[in-house]
C-alpha cells in the first residue's frame, strides 16, 4: 500500500484577519519516494506552502500531516530535523567552514565527533565536493554552485525523510544549474527521497518532477504528471503556462518512462535503447537516425523495463503526421546536439 510522506487536508493560510488567503483550499498528496515539482509565479503560493510543511508559517485552518500525523501534534525541533531544507541562496552560515556548516544537525543531535567527521566527508563527495579541498573554506570562497551543493549536503546531513528545496537553482547560471539538476536526480534516484521542489521554471519542474504541483493565487490549478499537463491541461490558465513550448520542446523535459509499454518479449536484437530517465527527444533520436520500429526502455543497471514504438509517437497530441515533420524534427534533434 503506497505511503504518503506529506498530506494537505483543505490548508489554507493567510497573514492579517482582513487579508486575503495566500493558499486557499489545498489538499494534496506527496507520496514517498517521490519528486515533486511546485511551479507558479511570484505571488502562486509556492513557497508558502513549502513554509507550511516546514512550520516556519502555521496554517489558518486545515491540516497537514508527516507519514500519517498530524504535525501539530509533534514537536516542532524533532519534526524539522526529519525534513531537509534547501534555499535559494543555500542559507549558509558565513562565519563558519564548510565542514561546520554541514555538521551544525549532527552537532545539534550530540553526534559523537569520528561520527560526524565520517557523515560530513561522505557528504561532501555525494555533492562532488573533495573533502581534503572544501572542508575548511568559507562560503564567500565558494561559487554559487558550490554553496548550493553544501546547502544540499546540510540538508541531508541526519538523512531526512523529506526534501524541502525552495527554487534552490534559480539564481544560477545555465550550465551550474543543469549539473545540480542531474545531480540533485541522482540523489533522489539513489536513496530515493521525498522531494518537493519549488520553482518558477516550466523546464525544470517538468525534467525533475515525476508529477507537478502548478499553483494561481494559492490555488492548486493541476496536479498530474508532466505529460499530462503538457498535453492535457486542465484549464486554460494551465494551458497559456505551457502553450509556448513547442512539441519538440515538451519532448526535451518529458522522460521515456512517461510512456514506456510493457515488452512482448519478442525484440529485434539490433533493436536501439534508451535509459528511462532519458528524454523523449532522446528516444526521438534514436527513431529518427535508425528508423527502428522500437526503441527499448531500460533500467541504470541495463534491465528491460519495457519499450516505446513510432506508432506511439503518433498518439502524442499536437504531434505533426507527416514526412515534412520528420525532416524538421531530426533538424531539431541535430540542433539539440550541436547546442
Amino acid at each position: 500500500m503506497a505511503v504518503n510522506a506529506i498530506e494537505l487536508k483543505n490548508v489554507s493560510m493567510r497573514f492579517g484577519k482582513d487579508s486575503k488567503d495566500v493558499v486557499k483550499n489545498v489538499s494534496i498528496k506527496i507520496p514517498e519516494n517521490s519528486f515533486v515539482t511546485v511551479l507558479g509565479t511570484s505571488g502562486s503560493g509556492k513557497t508558502t506552502l513549502i513554509k507550511l510543511i516546514n512550520r516556519l508559517y502555521e496554517a489558518t485552518s486545515g491540516e497537514i500531516f508527516f507519514f500519517g500525523k498530524n504535525i501539530r501534534e509533534l514537536n516542532v525541533e524533532n519534526y524539522r530535523r526529519q525534513i531537509g531544507y534547501v534555499i535559494q541562496q543555500s542559507g549558509l552560515f558565513p562565519h563558519m567552514t564548510v565542514e561546520q556548516n554541514v555538521a551544525v544537525i549532527p552537532k545539534m543531535l550530540k553526534w559523537d565527533e569520528k561520527r560526524t567527521q565520517s557523515r560530513v566527508d561522505e557528504l561532501l563527495k555525494l555533492v562532488r565536493l573533495p573533502p581534503a579541498v572544501f572542508k575548511n573554506r568559507f562560503p564567500s570562497q565558494l561559487s554559487g554552485g558550490q554553496q548550493q551543493r553544501v546547502g544540499i549536503a546540510r540538508a541531508l546531513a541526519a538523512n531526512p525523510s523529506v526534501l524541502l528545496m525552495d527554487e534552490p537553482f534559480g539564481a544560477l547560471d545555465a550550465i551550474t544549474r543543469q549539473k545540480l539538476q542531474a545531480e540533485i536526480l541522482e540523489i533522489q534516484k539513489r536513496f530515493r527521497k521525498t522531494i518537493l521542489f519549488v520553482t518558477h521554471d516550466v523546464h525544470e519542474a517538468f525534467k525533475l518532477g515525476e508529477r507537478t504541483v502548478i499553483m494561481k493565487g494559492g490555488e492548486i490549478q493541476q496536479y498530474d504528471t508532466p505529460y499530462n499537463i503538457l498535453f492535457h491541461p486542465a484549464n486554460e490558465f494551465v494551458r497559456r503556462i505551457v502553450s509556448s513550448e513547442n512539441f519538440v520542446e515538451k519532448l526535451r523535459v518529458l522522460r521515456a518512462s512517461s510512456i514506456v509499454h510493457p515488452s512482448d518479449g519478442i525484440e529485434a536484437p539490433d533493436a536501439p535503447s534508451v535509459n528511462a530517465g532519458d528524454t523523449l527527444l532522446d528516444v526521438l533520436d534514436q527513431f529518427l537516425t535508425t528508423n527502428a520500429a522500437a526503441v527499448l526502455v531500460t533500467d541504470k543497471q541495463g534491465g528491460l523495463l519495457g519499450r516505446i514504438t513510432w506508432e506511439q509517437f503518433r498518439l502524442i497530441p499536437g504531434r505533426p503526421d507527416s514526412e515534412i515533420y520528420r525532416g524538421a524534427a531530426l533538424r531539431a534533434v541535430k540542433g539539440v546536439r550541436q547546442g
